[in-house]
């Protein structure tokens, strides 16, 4: 028995250690970055390349990187690089909330480069995102992005940084369905000359907007097979991102349909069906589909799509409106 205590404790010991001793290389290793005036990149692959970590280890790799980002006032994007293993490996809510916030803080400091802020939005904002993460504060910082007021002159390039606007925050605005910045979008959405034109527009799509999705729907299904083909091909994170009843309507009259698009792999093989798109996007944004469509093999595809369309008839699709 008092061996036994002895080689727990032992045990302990060495776990200690081992967790001190990476958290003070992080540590170190960040550090001597911080020296650097251009903030060259910390060779992190060498601590988390196929390794775990458990939450103690996390948390403080976290509480590192966020106290020197604070107390240094450096905003530097690759510190948002490290943080998101972090993010993804923890299952502690609160850090990956500070860790977001830290994220959009970054995309709207306008001393970073414009397209080191793009690379930090499309690390941290797509469609793995958990919206129920965001508090009032973290919708703040959307808001502050879209309602930012440009100053005369500039423009979008690399010798400035005033171009706040990001294509990614806007589409999680409307993910959000944060009402005060409906006048921003809507004065995109029917600009003639903006760039985020289409992302407006989709983004009103998710919040409910009538006119805009009638707009959206309508153009959709005026297509002919080869158009819409390319357009599911280009937009179909857009079309599952609105999670609207049009859209559920709009996927039932494709998966009805026997059309086959143009693209094949090989000649010998015919072109999928656009149904095969239309199955596969219901069990995405569904809640209630248990009809596993997504990880299936190429000659499954028509038994699957039967299996669909029968549940399809007998069931009402539940829109899950609580992801990206």
């Amino acid at each position: 028995m008092k061996k036994y205590i002895i080689f727990c404790i032992c045990c302990l010991v060495t776990i200690s250690i081992r967790s001190q001793t990476i958290v003070e290389q992080i540590k170190e290793q960040l550090e001597q970055c911080l020296k650097d005036e251009t903030f060259r990149s910390c060779d992190y692959n060498k601590f988390f390349y196929k390794r775990s970590f458990s939450e103690m280890e996390l948390d403080s790799i976290f509480l590192i990187h966020k106290n020197y980002y604070e107390n240094t006032n450096n905003s530097h994007y690759k510190i948002l690089s490290v943080m998101k293993y972090v993010y993804d490996e923890t299952k502690n809510k609160n850090i990956k909330k500070e860790i977001l916030y830290l994220a959009e803080q970054a995309i709207n400091d306008t001393r970073i480069n414009y397209s080191s802020r793009q690379g930090i939005a499309g690390l941290y904002i797509n469609n793995k995102l958990d919206l129920s993460l965001f508090d009032r504060r973290m919708k703040d910082e959307i808001i502050k992005n879209l309602n930012y007021t440009y100053k005369k002159g500039y423009i979008k390039n690399n010798s400035n940084n005033y171009w706040m606007l990001n294509e990614r925050v806007i589409l999680l605005a409307g993910a959000l369905e944060i009402k005060e910045v409906k006048g921003k979008l809507y004065a995109m959405a029917d600009s003639t000359d903006s760039e985020y034109k289409k992302s407006a527009q989709v983004a009103l799509c998710r919040m409910g907007d009538k006119r805009i999705l009638k707009e959206y729907i309508n153009h959709m299904q005026s297509m002919k097979t080869a158009e819409l083909e390319d357009a599911i091909h280009k937009n179909w994170k857009n079309i599952e991102y609105i999670k609207q009843p049009e859209i559920v309507d709009f996927l039932l009259k494709i998966l009805y349909s026997d059309e086959r698009g143009r693209y094949t792999i090989k000649e010998t093989i015919p072109p999928d069906k656009l149904a095969y798109y239309a199955m596969r996007a219901i069990e995405r944004i569904s809640k209630n589909c248990p009809i596993n469509a997504n990880n299936i093999l190429g000659n499954e595809k028509e038994a699957t799509l039967i299996k669909m369309r029968e549940w399809a008839k007998n069931n009402k699709i539940i829109i899950n409106r609580d992801i990206w």
